[in-house]
């Protein structure tokens, strides 16, 4: 059985989709089914015959749009209660990380190189208040 990108978006996307009042009926993932159609290289959903690729593409896609929705969430507190909505941003950036690194291979010229990083320079001898913090 086969669903709409729109939908399979829908499906992904969960309580986070809801949670922006997100709906397939009403449209919303469209944009988002488009820009992944665009980065694949195709123009229909047809013609995108790789799903593996598709759908990694389409995460990457979903949460970057999640990321521009939540921009504008911000902590407060009122009334006694603290609210932190941040963290749904927070959540959307580690989403959308992940799903970068999964989707790479399929992003021209991405690659993920994974190593150790080691200098000789020690940044906190130059800021002397720092100094406790030396490794």
């Amino acid at each position: 059985m086969t669903i709409t990108l729109a939908r399979w978006i829908d499906k992904y996307g969960g309580k986070t989709g809801l949670a922006l009042g997100w709906d397939s009926v009403d449209d919303d993932f469209d944009f988002i089914a488009d820009s992944a159609l665009r980065t694949y290289g195709v123009a229909t959903e047809a013609l995108a015959t790789d799903l593996d690729k598709l759908y990694a593409i389409t995460k990457v896609e979903f949460w970057k749009a999640v990321l521009v929705n939540v921009a504008a969430m911000y902590n407060f507190s009122v009334d006694g209660g603290n609210y932190s909505r941040s963290q749904f941003h927070d959540m959307a950036e580690k989403n959308l990380a992940m799903a970068l690194a999964d989707a790479a291979e399929y992003y021209p010229g991405g690659y993920i190189e994974v190593g150790e990083l080691t200098t000789e320079h020690n940044p906190y001898l130059e800021f002397p208040e720092y100094s406790d913090r030396a490794v």
